[in-house]
C-alpha cells in the first residue's frame, strides 16, 4: 500500500481514498494520513529539469533530492581523424539517512523510484531522438549513469 502511495505521489497523481491520501497544494504534492490536516510528505518536481524533491513534514531541506552533472570527453574520429566533444550527463538520487528508520526506509524505497522513473524519461527521450533523427544536445544522453547514494 506504502508503494502504490509512493508511486502515486512520484507520478503526481491525486489520491483521495485510503489511509495515506495525496493532494495538490499550490506547485506540491503532499500526504497526509486520513482525518487529518498535517502534511507528512511534500513532494515538488520539475519534468524540464529532470528535479525531484522529498520533503519530510515541515523541514526545510528535501530528503530526496538529485543531483547532476555533465561531462565532456574528447573522442577521436578515426575518419577524420578530428576530435569530437562528447558530453554525458551523470544523475545521482541522494536519499538521506534519517534518525528515524521508517523515515531512512521510505527514504531509499522513493528514491529508488526517482532512479527507475529517471532512466525510463531518459531511454524515452533517447527512442524520441532516434526516430525523429535530430541530433543536437539532447542527443548526449546515450549513456545515462543514474545512482542512488545516502548521505
Amino acid at each position: 500500500m506504502l508503494e502504490h502511495t509512493l508511486s502515486q505521489l512520484l507520478n503526481q497523481t491525486e489520491k483521495d481514498w485510503g489511509y495515506l491520501r495525496i493532494h495538490k497544494v499550490d506547485n506540491a504534492y503532499t500526504v497526509r494520513m486520513w482525518g487529518s490536516t498535517d502534511t507528512i510528505l511534500r513532494f515538488q518536481s520539475n519534468e524540464n529539469t529532470r528535479s525531484y524533491r522529498l520533503f519530510w513534514y515541515r523541514r526545510p531541506k528535501p530528503s530526496v533530492s538529485i543531483q547532476s552533472r555533465t561531462t565532456t570527453n574528447k573522442v577521436l574520429d578515426p575518419k577524420t581523424k578530428t576530435y569530437k566533444v562528447k558530453k554525458y550527463k551523470t544523475y545521482q538520487v541522494c536519499c538521506k539517512i534519517e534518525a528515524n528508520q521508517v523515515e531512512s526506509s521510505i527514504n531509499r524505497i522513493f528514491a529508488e523510484m526517482v532512479r527507475v522513473h529517471l532512466v525510463a524519461l531518459i531511454e524515452a527521450r533517447i527512442e524520441q531522438l532516434d526516430r525523429d533523427d535530430h541530433t543536437g544536445t539532447e542527443k548526449t544522453l546515450e549513456s545515462p549513469v543514474v545512482t542512488v547514494i545516502q548521505n
